[in-house]
């Protein structure tokens, strides 16, 4: 059941209820509009003393470090003055090629398990996962199906949705002239997920795009804010959330309460239950002191008997990118490089617990994985980027992305459905008459989760009928199927394919080895990229067949296989060629440091005739 709550129209007035010391220099929404508060280009890492904080030298920056194209500089006498400050960084052994992990060079045995596992990514901390593990993709591809100029709504479902990458992707590839409406259904069972999600299209639809994707990126994947940011969100969301707290204190805590808010031709409606509404309050109204949050945070990121799984994770990353990584779990705010922090001197709090201020997010989290990761690199260089600063880059692409989406949802009609439930009581929430052209699933028909026939037939219902949308499409990835065939197949084909696995591993991984030596960083790194060389054909092949009868799963559901992808490639992630071809050992390279193994494959269905 779903009781829907009614309200005075929003007004944006600020609650004296949630007025903090902190905020009083800040000015109104026009001041956050101002350049101030946005970063144009990548700064000169020079700093300078400006009432009471370091900040970064405001001349343009165009001298690259020659040592570690990590910084920038505006000129020759602010790269000396720096570098006394730069050296840790630039000196760091991470960066030399023939670093070694600690327990390597201390000839001892690592404090993780599974010496002869190819996973070695176990989550330390909470088992939340806020940020997307597989790159965002386009869920519509209109070009590749409908057209590019399709002239009818548009309803799209994101059934475990996690993070917004993948709404974000798909939104912004509406064409500018697209003048019908456009439907997103979001849900996710994680209530955190969820109330982020809220936070984040609220801020997106309420304040003006520059300003709101500056907000949304740090808000996303940063610990901390700088002050206008917490007040945009306390100014223009928090009066919103209360609104709805204080009129369901009657409520009972069984039923669903749902809330619209109209902005225009953009529309929001959240539907939770009764804790859930509480917990987003509790989320956003928090105030915690940031000496205790960036204690909680640095205790799971930078745990110290944890230093040899994270070393585990560099023995797979470029030199300098592992500098930049260390940097990023050590900093907590996604800048380029050579950014001073002190401006950022307040808590996120949507990333923290209310009350406890525990870190919510595991020690695996690194916000690169949402994202495609070719796309991404050089991607900031419009912005004078040093080549080799990743997340430089990546903190302008995902600003550009989410500026794009900001001015999408204000020309078009979006309309915004979130649900926190389990995905298969979804369908029983989500209106009669609401038949979409996508369905995206996330990994649900994977068998630790729902398996691929609870999925089908979940979901299939939801699906727009051929003739309606011939293009309608339920898309389905396979995270664990390659890995669930080869174990299903037993010993033997694993000891009969080891070898050719071995040799195409070691063509692309030197294993200077002279004997068994489970603790050698390139033995693991070697028992970690076996996986991407397997025969990941025949064992989906194996899986469809005698794993789950995709066959019959698909005859109950009254769904059908395309028989070519049209979304999103069947294997998007597998490396496509072999040692000595042009491209192969980027490819290779770029996989290896990613959270990917190549073998995630998607699915996807179509309704039966």
């Amino acid at each position: 059941m779903i009781t829907a709550l009614t309200f005075k129209p929003y007004s944006p007035q600020t609650s004296t209820h949630f007025a903090d010391n902190i905020f009083a220099m800040e000015d109104a929404l026009s001041d956050l509009a101002s350049s101030q508060h946005r970063l144009e280009r990548a700064p000169c890492s020079n700093t300078k003393e400006v009432d009471g904080l370091m900040l970064n030298c405001d001349n343009e920056a165009n001298l690259v470090c020659s040592q570690c194209f990590l910084v920038k500089y505006c000129g020759h006498e602010c790269q000396k003055a720096h570098w006394h400050l730069h050296k840790a960084d630039c000196k760091s052994e991470l960066r030399e090629a023939n670093w070694q992990p600690t327990w390597w060079r201390e000839k001892r045995k690592p404090t993780f398990d599974g010496l002869s596992e190819s996973t070695s990514f176990d989550p330390f901390g909470t088992l939340r996962y806020l940020w997307g593990g597989v790159p965002s993709f386009d869920v519509l591809n209109l070009t590749k199906n409908e057209g590019i100029g399709y002239g009818n709504d548009l309803a799209l479902c994101f059934a475990a949705s996690g993070d917004l990458h993948n709404v974000v992707e798909s939104v912004n590839s509406l064409p500018e002239n697209y003048q019908k409406v456009c439907t997103c259904v979001l849900n996710d069972w994680d209530d955190v997920l969820v109330c982020r999600n809220i936070v984040l299209l609220l801020v997106a639809m309420l304040l003006p795009p520059v300003v709101a994707s500056e907000v949304m990126l740090h808000i996303w994947y940063s610990a901390r804010l700088k002050p206008y940011m917490l007040q945009a969100i306390r100014k223009h969301v928090t009066p919103l959330v209360v609104d709805v707290v204080s009129k369901i204190k009657r409520k009972s805590k069984r039923v669903i309460l749902s809330k619209t808010w109209n902005f225009g031709s953009k529309v929001l409606s959240a539907r939770l239950y009764k804790n859930q509404w509480n917990f987003l309050l509790a989320m956003i109204s928090a105030h915690h002191e940031l000496a205790e949050t960036e204690k909680n945070r640095q205790y799971i990121m930078l745990n110290k008997t944890r230093l040899d799984t994270r070393e585990r994770r560099f023995c797979s990353l470029p030199p300098l990118r592992r500098l930049c990584s260390n940097k990023m779990r050590n900093l907590g705010v996604l800048l380029p490089f050579g950014s001073c922090l002190d401006g950022f001197r307040v808590p996120n709090p949507t990333l923290f617990k209310p009350g406890s201020r525990q870190w919510l997010q595991n020690d695996s989290s690194d916000p690169i994985d949402s994202w495609p990761i070719k796309a991404v690199i050089g991607s900031g260089a419009k912005y004078g980027v040093p080549q080799e600063d990743l997340y430089g880059h990546l903190h302008f692409y995902v600003r550009d992305k989410l500026e794009a989406f900001c001015n999408k949802i204000s020309s078009t009609q979006i309309h915004f459905h979130l649900y926190c439930m389990d995905a298969v009581a979804l369908p029983s929430f989500i209106e009669t008459r609401l038949q979409f052209d996508r369905i995206e699933v996330s990994d649900l028909a994977d068998l630790p989760r729902l398996g691929l026939s609870q999925t089908l037939q979940t979901f299939s219902p939801l699906l727009r009928s051929p003739q309606a949308n011939q293009h309608a499409t339920l898309i389905t990835l396979f995270a664990d199927a390659v890995a669930e065939a080869e174990c299903s197949l037993g010993l033997d084909y694993i000891q009969k394919t080891s070898k050719t696995v071995f040799r195409k591993t070691t063509q692309f991984i030197d294993f200077p080895v002279p004997a068994y030596q489970p603790q050698h960083p390139q033995y693991l790194r070697v028992m970690r990229a076996k996986d991407s060389f397997r025969d990941f054909d025949r064992l989906f092949a194996h899986y469809m067949t005698a794993v789950e009868d995709f066959g019959d799963a698909a005859k109950r559901a009254g769904v059908e296989v395309k028989s070519q992808n049209s979304v999103v490639k069947a294997w998007p992630f597998r490396l496509a060629r072999k040692m000595g071809e042009k491209g192969a050992r980027e490819a290779f390279d770029l996989l290896e440091a990613s959270r990917l193994v190549g073998s995630e494959r998607f699915v996807e269905w179509v309704r039966s005739e």
